[in-house]
Order: structure tokens, then C-alpha cells, then sequence
């Protein structure tokens, strides 16, 4: 069987330093002055005004005033505040949201039933009466300070004009509106709207089953926009396992009962379409995920066949092969047998993918898990060298300095995954300081919309402090300064999708991503720890396209 997965696009012509003759129609060009710009260069550099031309930067200033400009560009005062690069996620399943009914909340920064009801009130206001709101993974009842799902009546509170859905960790929640809509297609809820694991799951299908394409396009796109409103401009997108199907039977090909799902054939389909209309608030860097349970790697070698590394363009182009690429973790479908060593498909598909060049990122888990993807994958770099291909180790949990300076040996990087933030204390999560003083190349993925929070600034708020939800110092030794703490969201992560050349800067030349943030990050003075948790961008630009603007520059 082959199926062709091509994603087509047109590449982004470099707009070059100087300024094309324009009318007020066409011109294209924002200058930002007067804020305190961390450009996030190899001097870490701070800059006072920048010139945005088309879909460049055209240049960066460190004097003061305005600087040169077009007499039609748009001038924007920042008022003092701090500019960054677009923030880029490493690993995270945007795509799973073509598969996520109704208009999505995202409820990770909620700490009690009254937060989350604010949430929900606030989303159902910008929705029409009788359309649902869900809220699928990203947050944990366990930050609530009721640690309990909320109850039908207080769903019922927040949206009385709207069913609700929320789904987390093998349990629901829906209120009376939703309750009667999952009765009349066969899903049984309890009378407090609570939803055990089969049953969230079939209320999950059953909204499914009513999505059409817009609905798709809508819900990646509303992600995405939340993203851009944090301050969030690129993803690596390590897509997601197929749905369970009746030739599976017995084997469990999601730990999570079928919550996180994409279609291989057809679940990139609502990015393409955004991105032909020129509506992605944010770019992706599509890896493509293969769950072969044999080593003759059917989906994977179609995958290879009918795809061509690194194409697509600035917005949406094809990065890789990941999270998995031979085995997964339902029963009898690992990485490794009994004895620890790699499933012939595992070790096959890793020898396929190096030797077709492509770029890998593998998910891991403990410290084990860690150290034989390395063995294997120093066999096959000593025939196959891996350093140029960049290939990254995901999540790395407890892993220690030997095993990263292995990594390091053979140009591999890891992409640290957010379990801090989510962690009660027995599970902290990576080693963030040992990782970045290994010298590993080294960046962060949140995970998200799996469990950890979507939102960068509760991930960074763990990094800093070594905290957890609960204000709960979990980690001593293993913070970063927040100087740190940004280059793993920033210049960082631009290497893990070819993009140091492009993104993760603002540097005259590379695209024009940046952000507006509500108070200055670097400054702890301005901004207290605790205080990093309500950060937010004022306005978020992406390739030069304003994507987000909460008004607080631009109102008159």
C-alpha cells in the first residue's frame, strides 16, 4: 500500500534590507520603538527599536528614537515593554486538534471550580447559544483546589445556554445541556454530569462524528491563535497514533483510550487549507508519527516514499518523523522485548530513517528507556552518521550527564518535555540544569494538548523556580536563570526544525516573529516569580502579520 501524503506550499521569497517603492495599499512595514528588545543574538544583544519590512526583519537598532522608516509604515510605541523572538514549542500534537470537537478552553492556568467556571463563561460569551465547549487535556482537576472534576451545576453556572464536554485523564464532565445531547446518542452520564473513561471517550466519538471540515480548520486554528496570544509562534507538530481500528483489536495503540488521535491520510488537511487562505496564526513543523507493529514499516516506508524532507514553506513544511516511528507503548508493541533489546521494527525503522536522511525525535521515558535508544543509536551513527540529520531525544526524564554527553558525541539533541509544572513531588522531571551545562543542544516542548499545560509562561514558571502548580519547591538544583530559560523557548529550539537561520532571533534578515509581553520576564524586580505565571503577549507577530493584539499598544 502506498498513500501519498504531500503537503504542497510555495516558499517565502526573502524580502531583502531595502524598502521597495510602495503605496499606502502595499506598503508593509512595522516599526517597534522605545521597549527594551531581547534579540536573543549570539552577543545577547538588547535593542531599543526594530523595522519590520513584509515578512522580515529589516533592521534592529540599540539607539534610542525612532528609527528610519517609510512615510506609510505603521509605528508602534512600546511603551517601555520587552520584546522577544516568537517563542517555539518542540513537541507538541497541534494536529490532534483536527480531531477535537466544539470551541475549545483551554483550562491550565485554573487553580479552583470558580476559575474554571470564569473560563468557561468567558468562552461560551464569544460562541453562538447551543454550540459546545470542551476542554480535552491540558489541565489536571488535581490543580483545583477542590481537587474534583466540577459538577453538572456548576458547569450548568458557567454556560446554562451552552452543553459542555471536559475530558481529562480517563474521566468527564458535562452539564445538563450536554447530558441530554449524549442520551440521545447513547452515552450514559451520571446525574452530577460525571463521565467515567469509556464513557468521556464516547462522548468524545459521538461529538466527533458531527465535525465537518470547517469545524476542523477551526479548532487548529483557535489553538493556534491561543498559542500566539502566550506569546507561542512556532510548533513542532509531532503529530499522533490512528485511531483504534477493528484489524487492532486487542492492542491498545493510545495510552489514553483514543483521546489524542489524528488520521494519518487526512488529518493535515485543515493546516493546508489554513494555510492556502493564509490564516495560520502560527507556523508548524510537521513530524509524522508511525505506529508499524511489524519490520517490514508499511505506514513508515509510505510515509518516506511519498514525502520529500523539509518541503512545504515558511508557514508549514515537513520537519521529520516522530513522536514514534516502530512500536508504541500499548501492550506488546514497545520498543524493546522482554530482555530490553530493540523490536525489529523499532531497530528497522531507525535504519530506515537515517539511511533516507530524514530527521527523527523518539520519545523516551526514564532513565533506562534513555540509555538504549542511545546504544542503538550509537551502532547505527557508527555506520550512518546521525549529527546531521538532527534527530532529538524527546521528554528525557532522569537522564544523567553520561548519557547526555553521549548524545552530545554524536551530534543528537533532546527536547525537554514539561512534567515539572504538572509534578506532586515524586516525578520533578528532567534535569533541566544538568542538561543545559552538558552542552547538548537542548530546547523545550510542552506536550501539549496532551496533560501538561499548553500555556509557556506555567513552564517557564517551573524551570525558574523549581516549582510546581502548587507553589511546592520540588526541584533545588535543577533551575535555570530566566536569561536561560528563554533561549530553550527561543534561539534554541530554532535548530531542532533546520530554522536557526530564520527564527529564534531578531536579527536584520530572519523572519519577522515577535512578541509584545505584558511585563519584563528578565527583570524579577518588574516581575516577581510568581508573578511569571499571568505573563502574556500584548501583541504577537508572525511573519509580520499582526496575530495577536490584545489592544493595550495599538488602541487609540
Amino acid at each position: 500500500m502506498r498513500i501519498a501524503f504531500l503537503l504542497v506550499g510555495t516558499f517565502v521569497a526573502f524580502a531583502g534590507a531595502q524598502a521597495p517603492a510602495q503605496t499606502p495599499d502595499t506598503c508593509r512595514e512595522l516599526v517597534l520603538y522605545g521597549g527594551k528588545i531581547a534579540t536573543m543574538d549570539a552577543r545577547t544583544t538588547t535593542a531599543s527599536s526594530v523595522v519590520i519590512r513584509d515578512d522580515r526583519i529589516a533592521a534592529v537598532s540599540i539607539s534610542g528614537g525612532i528609527p528610519p522608516h517609510s512615510s506609510c509604515a505603521r509605528v508602534i510605541n512600546l511603551r517601555g515593554r520587552l520584546v522577544i523572538p516568537g517563542m517555539i514549542d518542540t513537541h507538541d500534537h497541534v494536529s490532534y486538534f483536527t480531531a477535537r470537537p466544539g470551541h475549545d478552553v483551554r483550562l491550565d492556568s485554573a487553580g479552583s471550580i470558580a476559575e474554571l467556571q470564569q473560563m468557561i463563561r468567558a468562552r461560551a460569551a464569544t460562541v453562538e447559544k447551543g454550540s459546545w465547549v470542551t476542554s480535552l487535556g491540558g489541565w489536571s482537576p488535581a490543580h483545583l483546589a477542590e481537587k474534583r472534576m466540577p459538577t453538572s451545576a456548576e458547569l450548568d453556572a458557567a454556560a446554562p445556554d451552552h452543553p459542555v464536554l471536559l475530558t481529562i485523564a480517563g474521566q468527564g464532565a458535562t452539564n445538563a445541556r450536554g447530558r441530554m445531547w449524549l442520551t440521545a446518542h447513547q452515552v450514559a452520564a451520571g446525574d452530577n454530569g460525571a463521565l467515567a473513561g469509556p464513557e468521556s471517550i464516547a462522548a468524545l466519538n459521538a461529538l466527533r462524528a458531527t465535525m465537518t471540515f470547517e469545524d476542523q480548520k477551526r479548532t487548529v486554528r483557535d489553538l493556534l491563535a491561543y498559542y500566539s496570544s502566550l506569546g507561542v509562534t512556532t510548533h513542532i507538530d509531532n503529530g499522533g497514533p490512528r485511531a483504534p481500528s477493528p484489524a487492532m483489536a486487542g492492542v491498545s495503540r493510545t495510552s489514553d483510550g483514543g483521546l489524542n488521535t489524528l488520521d494519518p491520510a487526512t488529518g493535515y488537511l485543515p493546516q493546508l487549507a489554513l494555510d492556502r487562505e493564509g490564516r495560520l496564526p502560527g507556523r508548524l513543523r510537521v513530524l509524522f508519527y508511525s505506529f508499524d507493529l511489524t519490520p517490514q514499516l508499511p505506514l513508515l516506508r509510505s510515509r518516506l516514499d511519498n514525502q520529500m524532507m523539509g518541503f512545504g514553506n515558511d508557514w508549514i513544511r515537513v520537519a521529520g518523523v516522530g513522536e514514534r516511528v516502530g512500536g508504541g507503548d500499548g501492550p506488546g508493541d514497545a520498543e524493546w522485548d522482554a530482555n530490553g533489546r530493540p523490536t525489529p521494527q523499532y531497530e528497522a525503522a531507525v535504519r530506515l530513517v537515517a539511511q533516507r536522511g530524514w530527521a527523527l525525535q523518539q520519545h523516551t521515558t526514564a532513565l533506562d528507556d534513555a540509555k538504549r535508544h542511545v546504544d542503538l543509536w550509537e551502532r547505527v551513527n557508527a555506520e550512518m552518521p546521525l549529527g546531521p540529520l538532527r534527530w532529538t531525544l524527546a521528554h528525557v526524564r532522569g537522564i544523567d550527564r553520561p548519557t547526555l554527553d553521549r548524545l552530545k558525541a554524536i551530534g543528537v539533541g533532546v527536547s525537554i518535555t514539561g512534567t515539572r509544572y504538572m509534578s506532586e513531588g515524586d516525578r520533578p522531571g528532567p534535569p533541566i540544569r544538568t542538561i543545559v551545562a552538558s552542552g547538548v543542544r537542548a530546547s523545550y516542548g510542552s506536550d501539549n494538548p496532551t496533560s501538561p499545560p499548553t500555556n509557556p509562561w506555567l513552564h517557564m514558571y517551573a524551570i525558574v523556580t523549581g516549582r510546581n502548580y502548587a507553589k511546592r519547591l520540588i526541584e533545588v538544583d535543577e533551575t535555570l536563570s530566566r536569561l536561560d530559560a528563554l533561549r530553550l523557548y527561543t534561539i534554541n529550539g530554532a535548530w531542532f526544525s533546520r530554522d536557526e537561520d530564520k527564527l529564534g532571533s531578531i536579527e536584520a534578515g530572519k523572519l519577522a516573529d515577535l512578541v509584545v509581553l505584558s511585563g519584563d520576564f528578565l527583570d524579577p524586580a518588574r516581575v516577581p516569580d510568581e508573578a511569571i505565571r499571568q505573563l502574556h503577549s500584548e501583541l504577537t507577530i508572525v511573519g509580520g502579520r499582526l496575530v495577536y493584539d490584545s489592544g493595550a499598544l495599538t488602541a487609540p
